[in-house]
This record gives C-alpha cells, structure tokens and sequence, in this order.
C-alpha cells in the first residue's frame, strides 16, 4: 500500500514537471517573489535606516541637552558659591554695623550725660554767681546800713538815767522819769547798752 503511494506520487511529480505549463507557472511565480522581495526589502530598509537616522540624531539632541545642563548646573553652581561668599561678607558687614552702631549709641549716651552735665554745672555756675552777687548785695548793703546806722547813730536821740550802764526810749519804765537825753554815739562811747526792757 505504501509502495502504491509512493509511486502515485512520483507520477503526479513527474507528470507536473513534464507539463511546461507548470514549470512556466513556478518560474513565474519565483520571478514575483524576487521581484516583490526587490521593493519590499529596500523600502524597508530605508525606512529602518531612516529610524536609525532619526534616533541618532535625538541622541545627539539629547547628549547636547544634557551637556548644556551640565554647563548650567556647573555656572549655578560657581554662582551659589559666590553668592555663599557674599552672604558671609554681608553678614561680617552686618556685624561690624551693629557693633558701629552699639558703640554710637554709647558715644551718643555719653555726649548727652556729658552735656546735661554741662548744663547742670552752667546751672549751678549760674544760680552760684547770682548768690554771690545776691550776697554781694547784701554785703554791700550793710556796710550802706552801717553807714546809715552809723549817720542814724550820730543823730539818734536815747534817755539816759542818772545811775545805771543802759540807755533806753523816752517813757522806759525804768527810768522812772528821772534822766536825761543824749545821742547814741555818746551812749555807745560811754560803754551803755541797750536797755532789755525798752528795746
């Protein structure tokens, strides 16, 4: 049976490849396939190609890119540092501000203490050359009091007793209207006193 198989075969073979019209058939056939494979396989090689070209060329974009950044971050980077710098110098002038500034307050305490000082002395200068001309015054004015008392001393009239150290006023109680009258002067260079009674 096998046998009859295999033989039924080999006679179709051989009975198609006798036939020209098949053999014609195949060749044509192979000739489509090549010629299809021809436009296929260019077209999509190209294509792939094209993709290649294009993924190139966004690699490049994108090393440049990355390269840019690079740049970038390395500038911000120099600029953070100098920034940094110029914090701490800003702050260090801060400082030295603050501590200028503690100490023109305290100059500026001092000059006021100073002055009120200043003040209170040409106060107290003032008030002190007021007294001594105020004392002054009153120096003087006794010396024109003594003057005065002294004229006063020279014209004033006191009674006298016969007996007795003291010179007194006219209606004494002690004189018991008995003396007489003389000045002042003369009673003091007597050595009399004024009398307790009447002055």
């Amino acid at each position: 049976m096998k046998n009859e198989n295999e033989l039924e075969t080999k006679t179709i073979k051989n009975n198609f490849f006798k036939d020209k019209k098949n053999i014609a058939i195949i060749v044509l056939l192979f000739l489509l396939f090549c010629v299809s494979c021809a436009y296929i396989m260019p077209t999509d090689v190209s294509r792939y190609e094209n993709e290649l070209t294009e993924l190139n060329n966004q690699i490049t974009y994108l090393q440049s890119q990355i390269n840019n950044l690079k740049t970038e971050n390395a500038t911000l980077k120099e600029e953070k540092t100098k920034l940094e710098k110029d914090k701490n110098n800003l702050e260090e002038q801060k400082n030295t501000l603050e501590s200028e500034k503690q100490e023109l307050n305290k100059k500026i305490d001092e000059l006021a203490k100073a002055k009120e000082k200043e003040e209170n002395s040409a106060t107290l200068a003032k008030s002190s050359s007021s007294q001594l001309s105020t004392s002054a015054t009153v120096t003087n004015s006794p010396s024109t009091n003594t003057s005065s008392s002294a004229n006063n001393n020279n014209s004033q009239m006191v009674w006298v007793g016969n007996t007795g150290t003291k010179y007194h006023k006219q209606n004494c109680r002690t004189l018991k209207g008995n003396g007489h009258q003389i000045t002042l002067q003369q009673a003091l260079a007597e050595g009399r006193e004024a009398c307790k009674v009447c002055y």
